[in-house]
């Protein structure tokens, strides 16, 4: 580990691309939820991106230059990190997840606790639900020293978005820790919930959503104690119309991996997207010996690129948008490398990065 600290530049601009989904053509970009489409080389390719930049460099001090819609050049000159209130919305059903994404770990980085009111869509196309952030991103986050806890005010959903989340992030107390996740273990528990709301007809989508997630569930791992609600989530509580459902599986080790899908009236049946999602998605994963899914892997290169030692983690093979993350880290920290070891079974790397042992601004 390089003895040379960290140059608040590069560590404000490591923290501020973070929660982007995608880079400038020099990084190459793909985006990365379930049935997101490429989303090419445009660095602002819609609302909640420029806002996430907007918010960064509010936070950041920074000034921010060339953030408009389809920019493909983008200038931040980012300067101290600042703890305080802050409010962003997106004005649409654009997700409030990916703004968290960006801000989450730059106001960790602050001296002072931060608020950040955020207004959008919670449950949105090509983006992690709410619930992924509160269940799996902040678990993993607290093994590193990232704490952050979310309060669902309202949900909204497409085409106005409407939601209302409060956001409060507490500063690390010194550096972040590393983390060693090799072995996941056993699965020992399963949750999860499905649920309508708006103008989906009924309850019972949710109930075949939540059945089928049971049923399929119980078959990979019987025996295992499932607890998967089912509701219909009140028209005073959310803006707009979805279906949805999220299963989240526990292991005995300490790992969380997720599995979450919106329901379309264009898209397959109930039942199907289900299936689909577990036996296509969630079980391959789990059978690769990951210590977490393949949309957490991503987010986990920014606190091990900033942590103080080694960590090391087990994954499925890298993502597109894992490898152009490490790329970014790499070249903002020239001290630190990542590494990735390809396991004998070919279904798993280890992870490994020595980070930099980054202080708050």
């Amino acid at each position: 580990m390089s003895s040379k600290p960290i140059s608040p530049r590069s560590f404000c601009l490591l923290l501020v691309r973070w929660g982007r989904r995608s880079f400038s053509s020099e990084f190459g970009s793909v985006s990365r939820w379930p049935n997101s489409p490429e989303c090419g080389f445009l660095i602002c390719s819609v609302n909640q991106h420029m806002l996430g930049l907007q918010l960064a460099a509010k936070i950041c001090n920074g000034r921010l230059e060339g953030c408009f819609a389809n920019s493909m050049n983008v200038s931040l000159d980012p300067q101290s990190v600042q703890g305080g209130e802050y409010e962003c919305d997106v004005k649409t059903a654009g997700s409030v997840a990916l703004v968290m994404q960006v801000c989450i770990p730059i106001l960790a980085f602050a001296k002072t606790k931060s608020v950040v009111s955020l207004c959008g869509g919670t449950n949105a196309d090509f983006a992690p639900p709410i619930d992924y952030m509160i269940d799996v991103t902040a678990f993993y986050y607290q093994k590193f020293g990232i704490s952050f806890h979310t309060e669902i005010r309202e949900r909204g959903y497409y085409p106005r978005g409407g939601g209302l989340v409060h956001v409060s992030v507490d500063p690390i107390s010194d550096k972040l820790s590393p983390v060693t996740l090799t072995d996941m273990g056993q699965v020992v528990k399963i949750t999860g919930s499905a649920f309508v709301a708006g103008k989906v007809p009924t309850k019972q989508v949710a109930e075949i959503m939540g059945s089928a997630g049971h049923e399929i569930l119980s078959t990979h791992f019987p025996g295992i104690p499932i607890d998967i609600k089912t509701f219909r989530a009140p028209d005073n509580s959310c803006h707009g119309s979805v279906s949805a459902f999220m299963f989240v599986v526990e292991t005995s080790t300490g790992c969380r991996l997720a599995v979450s899908r919106l329901g379309s009236s264009r898209g397959p049946p109930a039942y199907d997207l289900v299936a689909d999602a577990i036996n296509l998605e969630l079980i391959p994963c789990i059978d690769s010996g990951a210590c977490c899914d393949n949309f957490m892997q991503d987010q986990l290169i920014l606190p091990m690129a900033l942590a103080h030692g080694t960590s090391v983690i087990r994954t499925t093979p890298l993502t597109v948008h894992t490898q152009s993350a490490i790329y970014v880290a790499e070249q903002l920290l020239p001290s630190v490398k990542f590494n990735v070891e390809t396991l004998p079974d070919q279904k798993s790397v280890l992870l490994s990065c020595t980070g930099v042992g980054a202080e708050p601004q």
